[in-house]
């Protein structure tokens, strides 16, 4: 074919391109490639055509031999680089972006995908600097802010993250992930009518976009719309059948809701359609209590084990989904081997500091001594709203929670994040991890702003009862700032028997950082020790100033335990409060299983079955020094 029909080709092909009409556009590069193999150009664009329908087998094929030809342009490197990310593989994406940042220093999209395979190994400062330089040399660029401030919102900065995508939709309104983004910032602040707001508008801007219901039911969930945090997902579902995701996202709603037989088929469907769906396989486990190895999930999770390499984080996903497994048909010690197995890998992947907590119990005491209460004594928000509910995680907060919320006059708001959030807005810094500060600004602290920032930021429905919760279990760090925020709260602590407790979240794989010394027995132990110790600080400054419950009387006697804590809160109690399993309300915590069922005693001295396993864990538990005289 002569080279002028050739052209002619190309340019209805890079018009059909243009125009989106890429099924025509694929056909009339193939055209031209089959008249001249060397066309670079056919060659590279099939290769985006191949890569925006996921097919980055044959994306890198073509972009490879594109390459061949022209091997200095620094589009093309960097076009290649993104389809090696979408690889997984992330090292060879870095190096393909630094050929083309050495082909063109000023090349914004090569510093773009630099920032993001650096953001997927982990490594947030090489991929910050690479961001900001992407920025700075096209500062229109609103995929590269919108990338930004995903890291942000991943590093927990929730306000730079709200900024960088306000940035994107200043130079880019509409963009879709910048929305996303704007109501992922909103929901890190626990600003839920913002989050909502953006990805609605999301949706509007884009109606099949599968992400923004996932989002918006997420969301919806948060703030207690359970009907429409299931219509949003379900919404998903029929926009993305075949999308493993989207099943896993509504059979965990399904969860929540108490849905349990609806929950596990939604699961079973993620897995069917992802055999390698690893978190599903964990989930899975945690709604369903299998009575045999026989159980088809039980085989998939074993095979999908032994497939996976030792170590990775694949294997932790169904190490712990084994170990639920194994519990549940009586077979401990291989539980313990698989539920160990789980937390070796998770401990490897983060980070804890034994000497930041003793420093965080230092602080405490340092600050909240009696004279520092005395002085900011009835000076907080006079609200007599708030119920919070802490102790340590699996101790029977949830439990605790779903009891308080049979009452009409209550809303379960779930865990709040609001008592450091609001702290952190009124005072400047973060009361959870920087108590010491307020010694710093002991004479501008104004606890009654705190406290009606708190209140302002509650979602609409928890405004919309007399009284609500917060349980957020390590407010027993807080309880100094809570006592100070709300003078008249109610403040409802749990006390379980320490190695039950620390058992059940050693069974646990929490997504929180702030639970990264679970993954360890000693680190266990004695971070309970260390909870102990704040307590003991609490009960000395603060003499009555909380309510006690013990999990294993509540349990016990049900009856009894429940109309002294109605007493104690100041509601009217009645038999419904015995069926709080029946009550329709989203449970986000590992608890979420066992609140759906009545009151049982089967967790009581759990631990006596696992023997000297545990053994370590006592150790540990035993340091601690149980001498109220070296209380502050």
């Amino acid at each position: 074919m002569h080279k002028s029909a050739i052209g002619k080709i190309m340019k209805r092909a890079l018009g059909a391109h243009q125009s989106g009409r890429v099924d025509e556009a694929a056909r009339l590069y193939r055209q031209v490639i089959l008249q001249d193999p060397k066309d670079d150009v056919a060659l590279h664009n099939l290769g985006l055509i191949a890569s925006a329908r996921h097919d980055y087998p044959t994306a890198q094929s073509m972009m490879d031999a594109s390459i061949k030809l022209k091997p200095s342009l620094a589009f093309y490197r960097s076009n290649y680089s993104t389809v090696l990310r979408a690889m997984g593989r992330t090292k060879l994406s870095i190096a393909e972006a630094d050929v083309a940042i050495g082909l063109d220093p000023r090349f914004a999209a090569a510093w773009n995908n630099k920032a993001l395979a650096h953001m997927d190994l982990g490594q947030d400062d090489l991929a910050e600097q690479a961001f900001k330089k992407a920025i700075a040399l096209d500062p229109a660029y609103a995929d590269a802010m919108t990338n930004f401030a995903m890291l942000r919102l991943r590093q927990g900065r929730y306000e730079e993250g709200e900024v960088f995508a306000v940035k994107a939709l200043r130079t880019k309104p509409g963009h879709i992930r910048a929305l996303l983004a704007l109501g992922d910032s909103y929901v890190g602040k626990q600003r839920f009518a913002g989050g909502i707001a953006a990805y609605r508008r999301a949706i509007e801007t884009s109606p099949n976009n599968v992400d923004a219901f996932i989002r918006l039911g997420r969301a919806l969930s948060e703030v207690g719309d359970s009907d429409g945090a299931r219509s949003q997902l379900e919404h998903a579902v029929s926009l993305a059948p075949d999308a493993p995701a989207t099943h896993y996202e509504l059979g965990m709603q399904l969860r929540r809701q108490g849905a349990m037989d609806e929950a596990s088929a939604s699961l079973r469907e993620a897995i069917r359609l992802n055999p390698s769906f690893f978190a599903a396989y964990a989930s899975l486990a945690r709604t369903v209590r299998f009575d045999s190895v026989e159980v088809p999930e039980f085989q998939a999770m074993v095979q999908a084990y032994s497939a996976v390499p030792p170590g990775s984080p694949a294997r932790g996903y169904l190490a712990y989904g084994l170990g639920e497994a194994f519990e549940g048909i009586g077979e401990h010690r291989q539980a313990f081997e698989k539920f160990q197995e789980g937390n070796r890998i998770r401990r490897a992947e983060v980070e804890y500091s034994e000497a930041d907590q003793i420093a965080r119990l230092e602080a405490i005491k340092t600050v909240f001594t009696p004279a520092f209460l005395d002085r900011f004594n009835g000076k907080g928000n006079a609200s007599r709203a708030p119920i919070f509910i802490l102790g340590m995680p699996r101790s029977g907060t949830t439990l605790t929670e779903q009891i308080v919320s049979v009452s009409e006059e209550v809303y379960g708001a779930g865990e709040l994040f609001l008592v450091n959030a609001a702290s952190n807005n009124t005072f400047g810094f973060a009361t959870f991890n920087e108590t010491i500060r307020y010694l710093e600004k002991v004479d501008t602290l104004d606890f009654s702003k705190a406290g009606s920032t708190y209140l302002e930021w509650l979602s609409e429905k928890a405004k919309a009862k007399p009284r609500f919760t917060d349980k957020l279990p390590h407010n027993f760090w807080q309880i100094g700032t809570i006592r100070l925020m709300f003078p008249n709260a109610k403040i409802v602590h749990l006390n379980r028997s320490p190695i039950d407790t620390c058992l059940s979240m050693y069974k646990t794989s929490f997504g929180s950082p702030g639970l990264n010394y679970s993954y360890d027995l000693g680190e266990l132990g004695r971070y309970f020790n260390l909870y102990r110790g704040v307590m003991r600080h609490w009960r000395h400054v603060l003499p009555a100033a909380f309510f006690e419950l013990t999990y294993e009387s509540l349990v016990e006697r049900p009856e009894e335990e429940t109309r002294r804590l109605f007493d104690y809160l100041g509601l009217r109690w009645n038999p419904a409060v015995l069926e709080f399993h029946r009550t329709k309300r989203d449970v986000k915590t590992a608890s979420v299983a066992q609140v759906r069922r009545p009151i049982y005693k089967t967790s009581v001295n759990l631990s006596e079955r696992y023997g000297e396993l545990l053994d370590p864990l006592r150790a540990a538990l035993g340091e601690w020094k149980d001498d109220e005289s070296s209380a502050s």
